[in-house]
């Protein structure tokens, strides 16, 4: 190999001295370009280290791959920002945020007033609101092994405990599954501030329970909001319900 390196490069030099005595040839640049490329293949060529591609498969098929991961994670993002983008106008409908399009004032419908069960068209099974309290944990305490925890304040921020008395009014087990139904919640305070239901691991969680509750028998069951410890006005509260595409209210006693 490298005697034929060699022969190559003798061959180029003699090539470029031949003509009148010593003299270099006065090549135009444009031929004297393809002479350098010429060459610089040859030698490429004959290099025994030399590869004409320069990327392998392995390479070309780890790059592919990382531009699919980089897609994916970018419509994951995306769906993420349309989610957020939902929730925020959900919360601004039902604040009645004002588009500020200097628009003739469009009114709401008047809203529908009903019980919890009747909306959601649970038979045998009455819920009633029973009040609601405002402190920084709930539960208070937790026994060892109790996997769903106690939902905590963030600094500045209280709890509101939404309770309600589910009571089983009929002669045999009846299963309240909440888990089931398309059911949110949210209220709106003193203040025309408008809160959505935390989404929580408690079992008595309204708004996910899935329970037997026995003949006769009741439990409680509680729907949380988190509130600015100086700014909430929870002295008067309306629980909107929403089950779909259907949308009703429920006046708060404390």
């Amino acid at each position: 190999m490298k005697r034929t390196l060699q022969f190559l490069m003798i061959s180029l030099a003699a090539l470029c001295l031949c003509g009148c005595g010593n003299a270099i040839p006065d090549l135009p640049e444009e031929d004297m370009r393809k002479v350098e490329e010429y060459a610089a293949g040859l030698l490429l060529k004959y290099d025994a280290n030399y590869s004409e591609s320069m990327v392998t498969e392995e390479e070309y098929a780890e790059e592919q791959a990382k531009l699919e991961r980089k897609a994916a994670m970018q419509a994951q993002a995306a769906e993420m920002r349309r989610q957020e983008e939902a929730a925020r106008q959900e919360e601004d409908k039902d604040s009645g945020g004002d588009s500020g399009d200097g628009s003739s004032e469009v009114l709401p419908p008047e809203p529908v007033y009903t019980d919890i069960d009747e909306f959601f068209a649970i038979n045998g099974i009455d819920i009633e609101s029973t009040g609601y309290t405002v402190c920084d944990k709930y539960p208070d305490t937790s026994t060892e092994g109790d996997w769903q925890g106690i939902v905590t304040a963030s600094p500045g921020n209280r709890l509101v405990v939404f309770k309600f008395s589910a009571v089983n009014s009929s002669a045999e087990d009846k299963l309240l599954d909440m888990a089931s139904m398309d059911a949110h919640f949210a209220f709106k305070l003193g203040d025309g501030s408008t809160k959505a239901a935390l989404t929580t691991l408690l079992l008595n969680d309204l708004s996910s329970c899935r329970e037997t509750i026995a003949a006769g028998a009741s439990d409680e069951l509680v729907l949380l909001i988190e509130v600015e410890e100086s700014k909430a006005d929870v002295s008067s509260v309306t629980m909107v319900m929403r089950n779909g595409s259907e949308r009703a209210e429920l006046s708060i006693d404390q």
